[in-house]
């Protein structure tokens, strides 16, 4: 579909509908008249892409509408690259995957003559050759009989026709597309459809008579071959609320009444059983429903205000047709309006502090993501080599390749040692039962109640309605998994979802944060653990990050305070250096032999040390992404994110974090961020005692294979005397200098 809107901002509502009536998978909008400080209005199950008039002055802008079953990638910059730059003209490029091939399209928009710059010719050349570009439509603000019979010839209409005389025009010689509202004004077609010629023999053309502008939408439908969109099943959900738990719990009381873990081949097959058995009891008795997609409803009396413009647009033009349409449109305008500020009244009056959490925080949401402009885009990701687009499964398979590559690292010699060291603690096949019915359901009791199913497709509020077989069944599988030191693979395994970065490019993979899914089971199996074993773990003096009574209020507080008793200390005052260290992506990067090196040498019962140098080691991910699962990938290194014993396995990690030499360095971190503060009153002295803390630090760095980035880094001058503000001590990182900023980077 193309249209020129004439301003989109109070046509929302009508678009939203004709979108969904017509069945419109892209739609390209001139003059949308958007302010850059104007967010991007939204469409349910489209992507919207903006250009805006540069000059800001409420005119102009083009507006793409994707649906969300099309990949495709913004390439407006990439084109205007290549060509000289043209102020007046405005031009958005897209590239779009449809039935298995790439299709470059092109939105343009040149304002009447009369507001452009004397003898302005616009330069077409981008948008001109067919093998850059399949389909080109918009407001050419152009004439020529050539596309509408009862029009006149201008100048720029046979500029067109010249410069684009590679593209087939589809336009309807006897249908024009713009009926002025004005009755002295005669129907004009300045809105133009060209494609190249493969594109032209499967095109049909054709105008509707909907939507409050002079100019009328253009429907393009295009047949292809093999179907044009990759077909999608519907969205479901589980109604735990309207679940028959009672029964629930029966079925899996009668399923598990004969558990033993014992009776299977391995614990993998025993875990399964437990997850079927779970599993079919919730199918059975847990409803599930579809998703409701967006369903536009229009009053009766805006319906036959619709039905009567639609009407007097079919009909050969007159004054008082064309006043009559321009008033209806107005009134139609008008009244769904009025129906929109009724509805968000009715949702105001509702809500209360008596709302319940979810819906309350769903709503705020909206309202934040509506001003602030999140990232609401499927823009496809692409390799950095090709700029084609991949099929979603390329996609998913391109992200799961760039989260497994950060955990790859060189081997080491002193693997091998580790490795021996692990196999010679001894397996104990006699150790008691470590966990009872009461501490699983101690475990399960304060997990969350959100439907988010892991890998194994089971959530929490499936354990919490367990009767007394399905939990001793659990007890058992846990008991046998600590005395065997087995874990079955499924519990390591984690399914990523991954969620795009605020500001950051949607085409680049780095630009996704993961978010990982694990196993309900494997996770209060996990709390089982951790209350075993957090009394053995040892931790940093300086550590403020997943401990009790420690947060980043507490890093802050003992920093500031710190700084200001530097402050005010007796003449002369000390000046403080403050260095805040970037090691990049900690987390990911553990090298998993230097932690499990560290699991041994620490206090921690032996058949747990065992267990937990397991649980670190053959973890896979996979990535959930648009409807498609990724191939599988191994994650040799890094701590499992999500998981319960990772943050103090994190802390374990950094425990032995070398402690400064001299009173006037202090180090405080936060997880992986670590801030060093030295203190003296010469700054250049503070300085040195820094730098001599840094070479601490590097060897501890190297020695534990963690990589650090010096420019990510900052360090700060905080100085009574003006004469020093504007000073910059030379400190380096890896002999690397270390950027010297306003701010720390740990207090922003």
């Amino acid at each position: 579909m193309q249209w020129n809107a004439n301003g989109v901002g109070g046509k929302k509502m009508e678009l939203k509908e004709f979108l969904l009536r017509r069945g419109v998978h892209v739609a390209l909008i001139q003059e949308s008249k958007l302010r850059h400080s104007t967010p991007s209005p939204r469409f349910p199950g489209y992507t919207t892409v903006r250009v805006d008039r540069p000059s800001d002055d409420g005119g102009g802008g083009l507006l793409a509408l994707i649906s969300q079953r099309i990949p495709f990638t913004h390439t407006t910059a990439r084109t205007l690259a290549t060509f000289p730059p043209d102020a007046t003209r405005e031009l958005q490029t897209l590239t779009l995957r449809v039935a298995g091939r790439e299709l470059p399209v092109a939105n343009l928009y040149l304002p009447p003559t009369s507001s452009c710059p004397p003898r302005y010719s616009p330069d077409l050349s981008p948008v001109s050759s067919p093998t850059s570009t399949s389909l080109l439509v918009g407001d050419f603000n152009a004439h020529d009989p050539s596309w509408l019979h009862s029009q006149s010839g201008d100048p720029r209409g046979s500029q067109v026709l010249q410069d684009l005389e590679e593209l087939v025009i589809l336009n309807s010689p006897d249908c024009p597309t713009r009926l002025p509202f004005r009755g002295d004004q005669l129907p004009t077609s300045p809105d133009v459809t060209l494609a190249s010629g493969d594109l032209a023999l499967r095109s049909r053309w054709e105008v509707a008579h909907d939507l409050s502008s002079d100019h009328l939408p253009i429907l393009l439908d295009l047949q292809f071959s093999s179907p044009p969109l990759r077909p999608t099943s519907p969205r479901t959900f589980l109604n735990f609320g309207k679940a028959d738990w009672p029964a629930f719990s029966a079925m899996v009381e009668e399923d598990l009444a004969r558990f033993d873990p014992l009776q299977f081949p391995s614990l993998d097959a025993a875990a399964a059983e437990l997850v079927r058995a779970i599993a079919a009891a919730g199918a059975r008795h847990v409803p599930a429903g579809f998703v409701r997609g967006y369903s536009p409803t229009y009053s009766r009396e805006v319906r036959a205000l619709l039905q009567q413009r639609r009407h007097l647009r079919s009909l050969p033009p007159s004054p008082a047709s064309s006043e009559r349409i321009r008033a209806l449109s107005e009134e139609i305008s008008t009244q769904l309006q009025d129906r929109a500020t009724k509805l968000w009244g009715e949702v105001l009056e509702a809500t209360s502090h008596r709302t319940a959490a979810p819906k309350l925080w769903r709503l705020i949401r909206s309202l934040h993501s509506r001003q602030v402009g999140d990232p609401d885009t499927h823009e496809a990701i692409l390799t950095p080599t090709r700029p084609s687009i991949p099929s979603p499964k390329g996609q998913a398979n391109l992200l799961i390749d760039h989260y497994a590559s950060i955990s790859r690292l060189p081997h080491s010699p002193a693997d091998r040692l580790v490795q021996r060291q692990l196999r010679r603690l001894p397996l104990d096949r006699g150790l008691p039962p470590q966990f009872t019915p009461a501490m699983v359901l101690g475990a399960i009791r304060p997990s969350s109640t959100s439907a988010a199913r892991g890998p194994d497709g089971l959530a929490y509020a499936d354990l919490k309605h367990l009767g007394p077989n399905g939990i001793g069944a659990i007890v058992s599988l846990f008991n046998q998994s600590i005395r065997l030191n087995s874990i079955p693979t499924l519990w390591k395994l984690s399914t990523i979802i991954p969620i795009l970065k605020p500001g950051k490019s949607p085409t680049l993979p780095a630009s996704y944060r993961p978010i990982s899914l694990l196993c309900v089971l494997s996770k209060v199996l996990e709390r089982l653990v951790l209350s075993k074993t957090e009394p053995f773990i040892r931790l940093s003096p300086s550590q403020h990050g997943f401990r009790s009574l420690h947060s980043t209020s507490t890093l802050l507080t003992s920093l500031c305070q710190s700084t200001l008793e530097g402050l005010n200390h007796g003449k002369p005052a000390l000046r403080s250096l403050v260095c805040a260290i970037d090691i990049s992506k900690a987390f990911d990067t553990v090298p998993r032999y230097v932690l499990i090196s560290k699991i041994l040498r620490s206090g921690i019962p032996t058949p747990y040390r065992k267990w937990l140098a397991n649980f670190v080691s053959g973890r896979q991910g996979r990535i959930s992404w648009r409807g498609v699962t990724s191939k599988t990938r191994m994650f040799p290194n890094g701590v499992p994110q999500g998981a319960v014993l990772s943050p103090s396995l994190f802390n374990l990690f950094l425990a032995d974090l070398p402690s400064p030499q001299v009173a006037s360095v202090s180090v405080f971190s936060y997880a992986d961020d670590v801030t060093i503060l030295s203190q003296h009153p010469q700054v250049d002295v503070a300085a040195e005692h820094l730098q001599n803390y840094i070479h601490l630090l590097e060897d501890w760095l190297s020695s534990n294979r963690m990589a650090v980035s010096a420019e990510k880094s900052s360090l700060t001058v905080i100085t009574p005397h003006t004469r020093e503000y504007s000073y910059s001590p030379h400190v380096t990182l890896h002999s690397r200098p270390i950027p010297v900023t306003p701010t720390p980077r740990s207090w922003a």
